[in-house]
This record gives C-alpha cells, structure tokens and sequence, in this order.
C-alpha cells in the first residue's frame, strides 16, 4: 500500500487533535485536554471524528484508557488505584467496571493471567 492508502489525508488539526488523544498526558486529562490546541467546538469536532474514525470520542479515549491500564497492569507494580488515577479515572471503582466492559476480566484478573515475569 502506498502511504496515501495507509493514512487518510486528514485536516491538520484532526491530526493534531488525534496526536493528542494518544499521549499519555491527554489520555489521563480527557478529552478537552486533547482538544486545547484546536479551535473547534466539541460537536463538530465528535461528528468529525465519528465520520474518519468510526467510533465516537469517547469510545476511542475509553479504548485508549484501556490498553494504557494493560500495559501498567502487565508491566508494573503500581496498585490498581494508581493504574485508574494515572489513566483518568478518579474513582477505581468505575475503572474497574469499564475496564471489566471493555475486557472480559477485571484489572486483578488481568494482572494475574498476563504480568510479565520480572
């Protein structure tokens, strides 16, 4: 595939703004983090990405916020309380309901069946 087919030409600030929701630093802050840089409103900004992504803001930050938390669950040592701090989530209790939702196990579950031997 050509480097075209790979990548959609996306609006510079999209590519900004999608830059941004894959930093760990926006991932933790959230959505209007990621968007400080640009200057669009929130809805047309969700309606944009929704058409070149295919899932909603949310769903892709929460996707996001996922895979950050296995990879501290896998190769940490920090407790779950500061996985769900690190990752955005104030309260464990919500981040272990969605990351249960969005894995089939929760974070304890995880960390056993898939830490690194260190």
């Amino acid at each position: 595939l050509s480097d075209r087919e790979e990548k959609p030409p996306y609006p510079r600030w999209f590519q900004i703004f999608l830059s941004n929701l894959n930093d760990p630093i926006h991932i933790k802050a959230g959505i209007q983090s990621a968007m400080a840089e640009i200057n669009y409103n929130y809805i047309y900004v969700s309606r944009v990405f929704k058409k070149h992504i295919g899932v909603t803001v949310t769903e892709y930050l929460t996707q996001k916020r996922i895979d950050l938390a296995k990879v501290y669950l896998s190769t940490t040592k920090m407790n779950i309380a500061q996985i769900a701090e690190e990752i955005g989530y104030p309260y464990p209790y919500r981040f272990n309901q969605v990351f249960k939702q969005y894995t089939g196990y929760t974070p304890k579950e995880y960390r056993k069946n898939h830490s690194k031997p260190s």
